[in-house]
């Protein structure tokens, strides 16, 4: 009979072949067609400028979404671009792990941090509030789950001693790219430097660990790296095309909308991602359960420790919403909450550690849990494996089919709409459907990106989401 870990390692495999077969069959979608035609007609750089000037100073990120579009004409970018994102997520959820083993003292080989490591990655995925929008918008990945990475990366790099080459390049890239992908998330990057920065001054048994008197040096430089590209953004003439474009609501309003947005996340999730974001958390528990020496406490000491954790997890929250919700005016959409999704995912992952460390419990329940759960995680990646690979068959026959049909009326003069079928559900990738309505923004793009000269339209649209 298999083991549990083995049972894992199988599973760990089939959620690589899952980002692998979603990765093959991704498509560009909605705005990536603008930044397609805007590339192919006048270039990286004055794209770039067009967008700084004319609707947001996000400025590294236009010139990354555009500039590797120069590369686009082969037929896998997107679906190396795509990968290459879930290979730098893994690197990052293993370099999270081995901060977790080192601080929590838990003994791990280095191919069981490699299989947490994916475990945690599959958490942080399927707790995503909309996976279609936060890994498979080429768009939206170039300025939210980029900037996500590099912080976290950032992270590693001021928590290590050891300086190296790659060490620099993620001190000087990580905060500029930062400051000018994403303006409600490099405010939450600084508040968390600063507060970093901040603790270093004041003796605690855990700064120690943290080696922050070395590390003052590298906060200095990443937090004024950070405020010089924020600045650059802050300054963008598009700005105000944008600001103009969103609602004002009076100071009472504004003042309620961050808690707003943090009832309705907390509402959204536990309806959608929570119980697949499970099944990759729990694990933590039973390795919790297997360290030697561990303390065991008791179920009230337990439960006033999870108050308190629980308390801080909220504030955390409600910080990293506040930015967004109060320039948007709203709750921030699904692409622009990938941060609470991995704090989320690791706060989930740390208490089923903190438990299995600190509860006592008996060897039959253990045995019977990781069965029960290695079962559930198995057939549910085996579901998925195979709902996916034959939605996403079908929806990228059609999208094939649909721009070929585009490609054989490039340059075709006339006045008359080209009507097109609808394409299929996209399963968990990011839907290129178009609207009914030939004005709207994503067929015009798509429109310009091909040269048609043509109104485009659906018959009618499909009544699949996106996730």
């Amino acid at each position: 009979m298999l083991n549990y870990t083995t049972l894992l390692r199988i599973c760990a495999v089939l959620f690589l072949l899952l980002l692998a077969v979603l990765s093959y069959f991704t498509h560009f979608a909605a705005d990536d067609f603008f930044f397609l035609a805007s590339q192919k007609e006048i270039g990286t750089i004055a794209t770039v400028d067009l967008c700084y000037s004319s609707f947001s100073g996000r400025w590294v990120a236009y010139a990354l979404t555009t500039g590797l579009l120069q590369v686009a004409s082969h037929a896998y970018f997107l679906p190396i671009f795509t990968f290459a994102i879930f290979i730098l997520s893994l690197y990052t959820c293993y370099l999270c792990v081995i901060k977790v083993r080192f601080f929590a003292a838990v003994s791990m080989t280095k191919s069981t941090t490699l299989l947490y490591a994916v475990l945690l990655l599959g958490s942080f995925f399927f707790a995503s509030f909309s996976i279609a929008e936060t890994w498979f918008w080429y768009t939206s990945v170039c300025s939210y789950l980029i900037s996500l990475l590099l912080f976290l990366l950032l992270l590693n790099e001021l928590l290590t001693t050891n300086n190296s080459f790659l060490g620099y390049a993620m001190l000087l890239i990580s905060p500029v790219y930062i400051g000018g992908a994403s303006e409600s998330f490099a405010i939450v990057c600084f508040i968390s430097l600063f507060l970093i920065n901040v603790v270093s001054y004041f003796k605690f048994d855990f700064t120690s660990s943290f080696n922050f008197a070395l590390q003052k040096r590298k906060l200095s430089i990443a937090i004024v790296l950070l405020l010089l590209s924020l600045g650059l953004t802050a300054m963008a003439p598009g700005n105000e095309v944008r600001s103009s474009q969103l609602p004002h609501p009076d100071v009472a309003t504004s003042v309620i909308i961050p808690f707003k947005a943090l009832l309705k996340c907390a509402y959204l999730f536990l309806i959608g991602p929570f119980w697949k974001s499970l099944l990759f958390c729990l694990p933590w528990f039973f390795i919790g359960a297997d360290v030697k020496n561990r303390t065991v406490v008791t179920g009230i000491q337990f439960l006033k420790k999870t108050g308190k954790a629980f308390l801080i997890f909220i504030l955390i929250s409600f910080i990293l919403l506040v930015p967004a919700s109060v320039i948007l005016s709203e709750t921030p959409p699904a692409r622009a909450l990938s941060q609470l999704s991995f704090l989320i995912c690791c706060c989930l992952s740390l208490w089923f550690l903190f438990a299995g460390m600190s509860l006592k419990i008996s060897t039959k329940f253990l045995l019977r849990s990781k069965a029960i759960h290695a079962c559930c995680l198995l057939v549910f990646l085996v579901y998925t494996l195979l709902s996916q690979t034959s939605l996403l068959k079908k929806y990228d026959a059609a999208y094939r089919q649909r721009m070929e049909i585009l490609s054989q009326n490039e340059s075709k003069t006339g006045t008359s709409t080209l009507i097109l079928e609808p394409l299929p559900s996209s399963g968990m990738l990011y839907s290129a459907e178009l609207s009914q309505d030939s004005t709207f923004y994503t067929n015009r793009h798509l429109q310009r990106a091909m040269g048609i000269k043509n109104g485009l339209q659906v018959k009618r649209l499909p009544t699949e989401s996106n996730n």
